[in-house]
């Protein structure tokens, strides 16, 4: 247990729960029912003792078995996470009293709603920048290997509740795999949207497009 950790950081709570068990030292309000925060535990439990990942503050660090390194900032009381350096930004500050074990959720879900959408569950990546803002899917990603995609790539939930998510997203890391395959796909996608509404609004979409 790291007590020197800010109180109100990913790192102290995924410690601090463990510490502290079998009690629970946290408000309902934020962390649900036994169910959950038994899922909480094992989430915290899974992060602490595997050797490919590590937390410091807000910010997990994985080590991806193909050698990516990859890294993101979990806010646990919105839930949600985002990249490095994010979680600093005066809009979560807002509500800086999260520490506080009793805490309401339409405090907390407030001041979550107040974060960038397009920041949310956006992860960090040790692979090189081809050209500003693009990289490439790695050479072990035989499909696509060399193709190019957006540098920012996105790991969505996939799983409720925020403990089962936050291991699904860590288990993508470390397989290092399928999370370029899904970035590649989603960007494949995105493109073919935008070709669509160029081919049937080729002078500008309307204002009420979705309409039409």
């Amino acid at each position: 247990m790291n007590w020197d950790a800010d109180a109100d950081s990913f790192e102290f709570f995924v410690d601090f729960i463990q510490f502290c068990d079998p009690d629970w030292p946290y408000s309902d309000y934020e962390f649900g029912g036994e169910v959950q925060q038994q899922q909480w535990l094992d989430a915290a439990r899974y992060i602490t003792e595997n050797d490919r990942v590590s937390v410091e503050g807000n910010t997990v660090t994985v080590q991806g078995e193909h050698g990516t390194v990859f890294q993101f900032d979990v806010w646990h009381h919105g839930p949600f996470w985002t990249i490095p350096g994010q979680l600093d930004d005066a809009s979560i500050k807002a509500g800086d009293d999260h520490s506080d074990f009793g805490a309401e959720e339409g405090v907390i879900q407030h001041v979550a709603s107040l974060f960038p959408v397009c920041l949310k569950w956006r992860v960090g990546h040790s692979l090189a920048l081809t050209q500003p803002g693009w990289t490439e899917v790695p050479t072990h990603v035989m499909e696509y290997a060399g193709s190019s995609i957006p540098s920012s790539i996105y790991v969505y939930p996939k799983d409720t509740p925020f403990p089962l998510a936050i291991r699904h997203a860590i288990l993508s890391m470390i397989e290092d795999d399928g999370i370029w395959k899904e970035s590649y796909e989603s960007h494949q996608k995105h493109m073919e949207w935008i070709r669509v509404f160029d081919e049937r609004w080729p002078m500008g979409r309307p204002e009420d497009w979705m309409y039409l």
